[in-house]
């Protein structure tokens, strides 16, 4: 039903991964084809040690993830399944990671904070989510009840999991970024990408598209996966 693919830029990625696992998870009607200039910027990044990044990106068939509960939670069940077999990959390598990043856009924000509660999450897998103009507080519509009950649980455990308990391994070490497009932004406000509700500033913020350095403008919905100011 879903697809794992490792996006390669060719001429500056190694053909097998070795740096550092990143998974981008598309939102509503999305496309994996939407990290492409993520990936090529994280193709020319390079640390003082020759540390990279491996992105990978998950197919999700362009589902409309912010009309259907179910579809949010089969993606959560498929990404956990795959950041396990991701981590498989490294297993001979020199440097080994224990965890991923997680970049989601739109509903893919909401996927990648569903991974937590899934039966089949390995706890400390997820080492952080960044993601891009994602409704963390309610539904961008009101498509029905349970999607609002959804939501509703959903900000509940992570208030619990990550403000109140402070034993748990992810209260310890991760970290959630919700980054806004702004005003250009006519799909989901932006208001709903606060996330001071759910996380507290030790494991979490914020932020405006503007309020990025040497970023000029805000950016639309789509924008935000694109912008190379952004990116």
């Amino acid at each position: 039903r879903y697809a794992l693919a490792l996006y390669r830029e060719g001429g500056l990625d190694p053909s097998t991964p070795s740096g550092v696992p990143v998974l981008f998870i598309p939102g509503n009607a999305g496309s994996s084809h939407q990290a492409r200039s993520l990936g090529r910027i994280l193709a020319t990044l390079r640390g003082s040690d020759g540390l990279s990044f491996d992105l990978f990106t998950v197919d999700t068939r362009e589902e409309l993830t912010a009309f259907d509960v179910d579809l949010i939670v089969d993606q959560s069940a498929y990404v956990n399944e795959a950041i396990k077999y991701i981590l498989t990959l490294y297993a001979g390598g020199h440097r080994r990671p224990d965890s991923v990043i997680i970049v989601g856009h739109s509903m893919g924000g909401i996927v990648a904070r569903s991974l937590l509660r899934m039966p089949n999450y390995t706890p400390g897998s997820v080492a952080s989510i960044f993601t891009k103009a994602t409704p963390h507080k309610a539904p961008p519509i009101a498509a029905s009840r349970r999607m609002h009950d959804y939501y509703r649980s959903l900000n509940e455990f992570w208030a619990a999991r990550l403000r109140v308990d402070g034993t748990s391994a992810e209260s310890r070490s991760l970290m959630l970024v919700s980054l806004a497009g702004g005003t250009r932004d006519t799909m989901i406000d932006s208001r709903l990408t606060d996330v001071s509700e759910i996380v507290g500033g030790a494991n979490g913020f914020s932020a405006f598209a503007t309020g990025v350095p040497r970023v000029w403008g805000s950016a639309d919905h789509r924008c935000v996966l694109w912008c190379k100011q952004l990116v």
